[in-house]
């Protein structure tokens, strides 16, 4: 990817960086023991987190929902309503085109949605999860995704506060010179500091990893109930 790219709509509305992120990331997933044992972490906190919001939700909204695997595994899961929502068309491509593979039954809603203005009624959904969305989010504060859930918000995403040195290093590099311009460093309680959260930090990543320095994610739960309710 060139170091002239300085924003991120030109990385996720690009088709070729779509198709080659897709690619990497659902392979990646399918062939290494480490990324899949990693991937299935992120989803079973995801799982926990929706539960401890709602034990029993009828309607998810995944926003920044990508490639769409992870909302199909929700569905399969709990077998409510998911919406996969995205405002890159290359990647609701991708969603669709991966969509189409599976049971009816594992498939979600695909739907284009900008994070910042979201095409949903107040309420609409029990929770909303999202996956690397709001460090590819230059203003996460500005996002409509609270006004749209009724209980609240489980974010994975990778952040400065769980990371070791050679964590940050490694991240570093990935922000500043390979992808410059897509990834942003975030203050979550600022960002949230409205709700009462929960935040774990990090996710564990088993001794199967062996691509390059591990990843350094945490588990975000907001909860919609302000400190003043």
């Amino acid at each position: 990817m060139s170091a002239q790219v300085k924003h991120v709509d030109d990385y996720w509305k690009n088709p070729s960086f779509a198709r080659r992120y897709v690619f990497t990331n659902v392979r990646g997933i399918q062939e290494n023991d480490g990324a899949r044992e990693f991937s299935a972490t992120c989803f079973m906190a995801q799982m926990q987190g929706v539960q401890y919001l709602c034990p029993e939700p009828t309607s998810i909204l995944d926003i920044g929902a990508g490639h769409g695997t992870r909302a199909a595994n929700l569905r399969a899961s709990l077998g409510c309503r998911v919406v996969a929502a995205d405002y890159s068309d290359p990647m609701l491509e991708e969603a669709t085109r991966i969509a189409a593979m599976l049971p009816e039954t594992h498939r979600p809603e695909i739907v284009k949605a900008d994070a910042y203005d979201l095409p949903f009624a107040d309420g609409e959904f029990d929770v909303a999860v999202c996956y690397g969305l709001l460090m590819s989010m230059e203003f996460p504060a500005r996002a409509d995704i609270m006004r749209v859930v009724k209980y609240g918000l489980v974010a994975i995403e990778e952040c400065e506060a769980s990371m070791t040195p050679d964590q940050r290093d490694a991240w570093l590099i990935v922000k500043n010179k390979t992808f410059p311009g897509r990834i942003f460093w975030h203050d979550y309680v600022k960002v949230f500091g409205l709700y009462r959260q929960i935040v774990y930090n990090p996710l564990p990543v088993g001794e199967s990893w062996s691509l390059g320095t591990p990843p350094a994610y945490a588990r975000i739960i907001v909860v919609k109930e302000p400190f003043n309710a």
